[in-house]
């Protein structure tokens, strides 16, 4: 999705607010000015006309959502002042602005998110929380944040997202080997597949993580199912004149 820029949603409001049908306008997408601000200033004007802060997208989602996925905390801390709904769920994955501060990153965010009182064991459609959205991308301050804030780490631990992959898959596939040792502690699934079949060894090996392989195959991962996986990754990666 395309963002407006800040004297974009100026020059909206100059209109809006002096037209017959008011202020509001859809930008696309189901989506209102509220949730393209950048800066906390703009918000607290758009709201001070009127701005509804739980208002929803096409997907469900609301402004805290959005700003929160985008890591705006200064926009997230006036939704919050003004009432907006922490806990809100979009209707896509069911994540919630918490979820969505911590897959990307943003751990001002994600404070500010917890001190409103975000739900930090909530679990999305596919079973996921914030802390294994924080967990597969290695963000070890967001993690240490929920786990102070009271995430229960085992929750959610083997939980498949749509494409059937754990978190212990993710993890496996972008090499971060000591959330594959925190997975497995945590009762990860070591021989689990996803709906293409594939286990978190096949993940490690495809991508060439060797030392994550070698954390597996000593947690018990099947080996016999993963050589031939391996061997036809390996060969696809190969220039073309060197397979002859």
């Amino acid at each position: 999705m395309t963002h407006l820029t800040d004297d974009e949603i100026r020059e909206r409001l100059r209109r809006m607010v002096n037209a017959p049908l008011g202020w509001v306008a859809d930008v696309g997408d189901g989506t209102t000015l509220l949730m393209h601000v950048h800066s906390a200033e703009l918000a607290k004007l758009l709201i001070a006309a009127g701005a509804e802060v739980n208002a929803r997208d096409d997907d469900g989602a609301t402004p805290l959502i959005h700003a929160s996925g985008e890591g705006h905390a200064e926009v997230v801390k006036a939704l919050i002042a003004a009432g907006a709904n922490v806990n809100a769920r979009d209707f896509d994955s069911g994540a919630n602005a918490l979820m969505y501060a911590c897959g990307e990153g943003h751990a001002e965010t994600v404070r500010a998110l917890i001190a409103a009182g975000a739900d930090v064991n909530e679990q999305n459609k596919y079973g996921w929380t914030a802390w294994l959205y924080a967990a597969c991308n290695n963000f070890t301050e967001i993690m240490t944040a929920l786990e102070a804030a009271g995430a229960n780490t085992s929750v959610g631990i083997n939980a498949a997202d749509e494409d059937g992959k754990t978190p212990l898959m993710y993890a496996c596939e972008n090499g971060h080997l000591e959330m594959v040792r925190a997975f497995i502690a945590a009762g990860a699934v070591v021989h689990a597949a996803d709906e293409n079949y594939r286990t978190p060894l096949m993940y490690a090996c495809a991508n060439g993580h060797i030392e994550v392989a070698k954390t597996l195959i000593a947690a018990g991962a099947n080996v016999n199912s993963t050589l031939m996986y391996a061997c036809i990754n390996t060969f696809r990666q190969w220039p073309k004149n060197a397979r002859k």
